[in-house]
């Protein structure tokens, strides 16, 4: 079955802590920072997918209603199968 996780992970780096261990079963979107909404420095929020995906384009809604929403700023990703 497809697997698809998301969230904010809390982790700086993609080599550290519980996500050094995704690979080779899973892989990490290339969002780009998310976090704080006024001035993202740090990919904390990710889309992780199984192997049996395909991340084709994935990034940050960036709009000034996103920015007020909340500290965090959406990730989005379009997959294939």
């Amino acid at each position: 079955m497809p697997t698809i996780l998301m969230g904010d992970t809390n982790e700086w780096r993609d080599v550290a802590g519980c996500l050094k261990d995704l690979e080779p079963d899973f892989h990490i979107a290339s969002t780009g920072p998310s976090f704080h909404s006024r001035h993202p420095v740090a990919a904390l929020d990710r889309i992780i997918v199984d192997k049996d995906l395909h991340i084709a384009a994935a990034g940050v809604h960036m709009s000034p209603s996103a920015r007020r929403a909340s500290d965090h700023l959406p990730v989005w990703a379009r997959l294939t199968g």
